[in-house]
């Protein structure tokens, strides 16, 4: 394997955002185990900027729904719709889209109060 696939496999694997699913990925392009840890990393970082960067721009919905379900909107986001751009200011292009499709599965119990957004 090349190092241009190497990278690629990096970048798919820090980019699926799964701890798991990724050691294959890069078992197979001839990263080791012990890198996993190096792999958490990433993702983690990748979560945390781009939940900032979100944040900024969705202050309303952040602040609606809370820090951890929108971290797990913003991941679900990110594995579906990546980040093409390298600038974190341009990153939520179809974010409220996003958001709307997924408002289906918001639950209210009777007395109003929010249960689960994602």
């Amino acid at each position: 394997m090349n190092i241009k696939q190497q990278q690629s496999a990096m970048l798919a694997a820090i980019f699926s955002l799964e701890e798991n699913a990724s050691t294959s990925t890069l078992e197979s392009a001839g990263y080791s185990e012990r890198y996993n840890e190096g792999l958490k990393i990433y993702q983690r970082s990748l979560l945390a900027n781009a939940s900032q960067a979100l944040a900024i721009t969705f202050a309303t919905v952040h602040s609606f729904i809370g820090e951890a379900e929108f971290t797990l909107l913003v991941k679900k986001y990110l594995q579906i719709h990546f980040k093409p751009q390298y600038d974190w200011g341009e990153l939520g292009d179809s974010f409220a889209e996003f958001i709307c499709q997924h408002l289906s599965k918001v639950q209210f119990s009777n007395s109003g109060d929010r249960k689960s957004v994602v």
